[in-house]
């Protein structure tokens, strides 16, 4: 369809100049809004979030109550690049939901880097929940950047025990290229930043819980 010609030519746009990007951003709007599948609609609302314009917050609000995971996922990551206060009150609502795919993701994402300790529950629990792959493996730099802004001692040494329980879950033949990330910067960068503000006991455990 020209909807989907439309898609296919704006994920070449970083190629093109500023001109092409203009023509084709209410095209993309158009997408987002309009479009049958959810696949398009959201692919043309992560391409807008590309544009950081506050008069595409509405949209992404909008779209935050589609029926679909993949949309509202892109929805959030849309409303955190312009408004991550107003993003991070959107995952905290969505908490209570069950959620899946892209917007599971993007939940995930913003309470890591914009929520607090008060959200370690929810966010070791999903990543408690992710299955052994590739996703998990990218997602336990992020869970280890909320761990850097935990103060509780025992929250702390569980959310590494689930680091060091997936480290451990990795067939032998792929940790060469899983230890040296999950174990040179991972815990060790954790251990460091723990040691740095005074609180040798969480250090102490994370270094505990490195190759000897």
């Amino acid at each position: 369809t020209i909807y989907e010609d439309a898609h296919i030519f704006a994920a070449n746009l970083h190629k093109s100049g500023h001109a092409l990007m203009n023509a084709v951003e209410p095209i993309l709007f158009d997408l987002a809004k309009n479009d049958r599948k959810s696949t398009v609609r959201a692919n043309a609302i992560g391409r807008l979030a590309g544009y950081n314009k506050n008069e595409y917050k509405d949209l992404f609000v909008a779209s935050l109550k589609d029926s679909s995971y993949s949309v509202a996922g892109a929805a959030l990551e849309g409303l955190v690049k312009l408004d991550s206060a107003a993003g991070l009150a959107e995952a905290k609502k969505q908490m209570s939901q069950k959620v899946k795919g892209r917007l599971a993701q993007a939940v995930f994402g913003t309470l890591v880097e914009y929520g607090s300790e008060a959200d370690f529950d929810y966010v070791s629990n999903q990543y408690a929940s992710l299955p052994l792959s590739q996703a998990k493996f990218q997602a336990t730099m992020s869970f280890a950047t909320l761990l850097g802004k935990v103060k509780d001692t025992e929250k702390v040494k569980k959310g590494v025990d689930l680091i060091v329980k997936f480290r451990e879950a990795i067939p032998h033949q792929f940790r060469i290229q899983t230890d040296g990330p999950i174990n040179g910067m991972i815990l060790s960068g954790l251990m460091a930043a723990k040691e740095a503000a005074g609180l040798k006991e969480q250090a102490d455990y994370i270094k505990s819980q490195l190759p000897k």
